[in-house]
C-alpha cells in the first residue's frame, strides 16, 4: 500500500516512504531520472564503478541512503528500523560531507535529478518541501533569510539550475525553471521561467 500526504497549498500529491513498495517506487523513480535503471544488476555496476571513484556512482549512491534513512524513519518505532536508521544516517552524512551536499529527508518527493554536484561547489537544501521529478544543479542553495526562518516551499517539475539560490518563505509553482545564477527572494507562479538577481519570470510555458 502506498501511502499519500496532500499539500494543499501546491495542489501536488507528496508519497510517502513507508513500505518496501514505496522504497523500491522511489529507487526506480529517482535511476530513471538520472539515466539509470535501478536493479540488482546496476547495484553491481555502482558498486564497481564507485570503487573506480565515478562521481555519478556516489550520487546515485547517495540517493540511496537518502531514500533508505527515510523508510527506517518512517518505520522507527520498531527496534530493528531504529538502528537500521542510524547506520544508514551516519552514512548518509559522510558521504554529503565528501559531495557537499544536504538534502533533507521526507522532505523531497520521488524522481529526483541530481547535475554534477561533486565537480561545482555542491548543494545545500533546507525546504519545507520540494515535489516530484525536480532537477538541482552544482552550486544550487535553498533556505531561510535574515529577515524569517521559514524556508521555500517548492513545486512538482522545478529545475534549478547551476548556481541559483532560493531564500525565505516562498513558493515556487509546478514546472518552473530557474536559471543559472538566478537569486529568488519572491514566489514564482506555476508554469514560468524565472531569471536574474533578483529572479523575474521572463516567461510562461
Amino acid at each position: 500500500m502506498i501511502y499519500m500526504i496532500i499539500y494543499s497549498h501546491l495542489d501536488y500529491q507528496f508519497l510517502v516512504l513507508i513500505t518496501k513498495k514505496d522504497l523500491y517506487f522511489y529507487l526506480t523513480e529517482d535511476f530513471e531520472r538520472n539515466g539509470f535503471c535501478y536493479s540488482c544488476l546496476y547495484i553491481i555496476k555502482r558498486w564497481i564503478l564507485d570503487v573506480c571513484g565515478s562521481e555519478r556512482a556516489k550520487v546515485l549512491g547517495y540517493l540511496i541512503l537518502l531514500r533508505k534513512c527515510e523508510y527506517h524513519h518512517n518505520n522507527k518505532r520498531l527496534l530493528h528500523h531504529k538502528i537500521a536508521y542510524f547506520f544508514y544516517k551516519v552514512r548518509l552524512m559522510r558521504l554529503g560531507a565528501k559531495l557537499n551536499l544536504r538534502l533533507p529527508i521526507n522532505k523531497i518527493g520521488y524522481g529526483l535529478r541530481i547535475h554534477h554536484i561533486a565537480g561545482g561547489g555542491g548543494c545545500l537544501l533546507y525546504c519545507k518541501s520540494m515535489g516530484n521529478y525536480c532537477g538541482i544543479n552544482s552550486g544550487v542553495l535553498v533556505g531561510n533569510n535574515k529577515e524569517t526562518t521559514d524556508v521555500p516551499t517548492i513545486g512538482n517539475n522545478v529545475m534549478l539550475n547551476t548556481g541559483v539560490k532560493v531564500f525565505g518563505n516562498i513558493q515556487i509553482g509546478d514546472n518552473v525553471n530557474i536559471g543559472a545564477g538566478s537569486v529568488v527572494t519572491k514566489s514564482i507562479p506555476s508554469n514560468s521561467i524565472a531569471v536574474g538577481i533578483p529572479a523575474k519570470v521572463i516567461k510562461s510555458v
